[in-house]
């Protein structure tokens, strides 16, 4: 397993590079330059001083050596200062990382709470009216447009009930408050959006689980299990179900750089300072440094779920083993 590790580890490294020079070059073939939010808005700014901008932020060298400039500086940790404050970007991505985080773990939580559980009970009672009860309720979140579902929301329980706050992490006066209630303030402010999410993304979820539950029940050792007069419990959760997550971790592994991706429309909706919101900003301020710090974020754990989600089908199914030489 150490040597496959190491092998997998070191073929990262070119596929990483490979995602860089791609992003790098795509977001350079982008029509505009990041000086032109500054001097095109601005007829004060003469020709000069637009050349002067664009060499100060070297936009005046080909883009390959722009790129090998940018890669000595990443490998070195340094991400380089953003063209629209001047504020290191790892100083920027770092704070808004906690907040993406926070609101994305919970989501798939509670996806993961409640998805499995419907996707083994519809598997267990397939073709039941609690089945098609559950599948018809699942497909339209996911038939749903997420900003509409937000939307609704928003008019729902924050303007009509006035239930749940509508923006925001905390209410204005929540620094007055102290630890206990600010957290509770907190968690309030995050009811809506990440209830709107789970709801969105759970049918996805609950039907992998279901069909995996599905051809797992159909096999042998679970005819066995049942024939030996083993609870159905027993059965389900810890005969099929082990293998029945096998989908799961690959969906697992898939879902670690939407961690601190966040999601542009949550974000956006619900005034979150969020990473979606900074990468939609940087974006459209053509904030190359921003806009490449959080790809390379991406890229970054990306890979690394892929490789957790190889380990994980090791430990979640005895028949795959990774030999030392293979």
């Amino acid at each position: 397993m150490s040597q496959y590790l190491v092998r997998r580890l070191v073929g990262l490294v070119p596929v990483f590079l490979g995602i860089t020079v791609v992003s790098f070059f795509m977001m350079h073939l982008a029509p505009g330059k990041p000086t032109d939010a500054v001097t095109d808005l601005n007829i004060k700014i003469s020709l000069q001083a637009k050349q002067q901008l664009i060499k100060l932020y070297g936009l005046d060298r080909p883009v390959h050596q722009q790129y090998l400039d940018w890669l000595k500086r990443t490998l070195r940790g340094d991400f380089g200062v953003s063209f629209k404050d001047g504020r290191p970007v790892a100083r920027k991505i770092l704070e808004r990382i906690p907040v993406t985080l926070t609101i994305n773990a919970l989501a798939l939580f509670f996806i993961l709470l409640f998805s499995i559980p419907l996707g083994v009970a519809g598997a267990a009672h397939e073709g039941s009216g609690f089945d098609h009860a559950v599948t018809l309720f699942v497909f339209i979140g996911f038939a749903l447009p997420t900003f509409w579902v937000a939307l609704l929301g928003l008019d729902l329980f924050g303007v009509r009930l006035g239930w749940l706050p509508v923006s925001g992490l905390n209410s204005l006066w929540a620094e007055r408050l102290g630890p206990g209630p600010w957290m509770m303030d907190r968690i309030w402010h995050l009811l809506l959006p990440v209830g709107v999410a789970v709801f969105g993304d759970l049918a996805g979820t609950s039907r992998f689980t279901r069909s995996s539950m599905v051809e797992a029940l159909g096999q042998d050792y679970i005819r066995t299990a049942r024939a030996k007069g083993l609870p159905e419990r027993t059965v389900l959760y810890r005969h099929a179900l082990r293998n029945a997550l096998l989908p799961q971790i690959t969906l697992l592994g898939l879902a670690v750089p939407g961690l601190i991706g966040g999601s542009v429309i949550f974000e956006s909706i619900f005034a979150i300072p969020g990473m979606g919101r900074l990468f939609f900003d940087s974006v459209i301020s053509r904030d190359y440094p921003v806009i490449m710090g959080i790809l390379v974020l991406g890229a970054i754990l990306t890979l690394l779920g892929n490789l957790l989600a190889d380990i994980a089908y090791a430990l979640a199914d005895p028949r795959i083993r990774v030999s030392e030489g293979g």
